[in-house]
């Protein structure tokens, strides 16, 4: 197995074990069921179908597709997979990816609706000067004149943008936490918040340093506890314990230039 669904859910940034400031995308992947298996007999090739969540109402044709798993999926993807997978059998995060991974992401890109070419190709528009007052942000020529005079098929103009798949590749896995389920990227990826997504294992960077985000969850810890009345007291003791040896220190070294320069 190299693929999973998951679904967005935000973003953000992270600092790795060489301190070097990494774009986030937090993921989650609760465990994908093994909905439906496709077999070389009937279906003429290998492939599972994974489900992911889960939900109360459905269609009567939806629920005949999975009539024999049992359970209505939230959402569902077929994958190609000569695998010996147990029907109704769960697979979980640690089963396929580990930090280090390289994968590639596949999901809905956000819908802009219809835009103009500035928005949707990045045109830079028309001059703002010598009587072009209302030409910013128009397209200008096609480019065609009385030969051939057609428009060209495939030109760059106003349109529908975006909800269109889209995959992003060599995302690295920077962090695993089991106990919620969540993986972090690093990079975006397609898609709003809560937008299903396919992640599919291409490699490994065995260079890559990772994220201590347990040191960092360590840190909030400490700041909670200290803002607590007795934990704010024992912190200011310990500081002045530690600062005051110091402090003695360099008052016993200036005594002592000051005897020397006595005698």
């Amino acid at each position: 197995m190299d693929t999973l669904l998951g679904k967005k859910h935000e973003m953000s940034s992270r600092y790795d074990k060489n301190g070097k400031r990494l774009t986030i995308t937090a993921i989650t992947v609760e465990p994908n069921q093994v909905v439906e298996r496709k077999e070389v007999d009937k279906a003429g090739y290998n492939g599972i179908v994974l489900g992911y969540g889960s939900k109360k109402k459905a269609t009567a044709a939806f629920k005949t597709k999975i009539v024999k798993s049992g359970v209505i999926p939230e959402y569902m993807q077929e994958i190609r997979s000569d695998e010996d997978v147990e029907l109704n059998s769960f697979i979980k995060i640690a089963d396929v990816f580990a930090v280090g991974d390289i994968v590639k992401v596949t999901g809905i890109s956000k819908g802009r609706g219809f835009t103009g070419v500035v928005k949707r190709y990045n045109f830079k528009g028309g001059p703002k000067t010598h009587g072009q007052s209302d030409r910013h942000r128009a397209r200008g020529s096609l480019g065609s004149g009385t030969t051939p005079g057609r428009v060209f098929r495939g030109l760059r103009m106003a349109g529908r943008s975006g909800g269109e798949n889209f995959t992003v590749r060599n995302l690295v896995i920077a962090f695993i936490n089991t106990d919620t389920n969540q993986i972090l990227l690093t990079g975006p990826v397609p898609g709003h918040r809560n937008s299903m997504l396919t992640i599919t294992k291409i490699g490994q960077d065995k260079k890559f340093s990772g994220i201590d985000e347990l040191e960092k969850d360590r840190v909030q810890e400490n700041r909670v506890e200290s803002v607590e009345g007795q934990d704010v007291e024992e912190t200011k003791a310990e500081n002045v314990i530690e600062e005051t040896p110091f402090i003695e220190t360099i008052a016993e070294e200036k005594n002592e230039v000051v005897e020397e320069k006595k005698d």
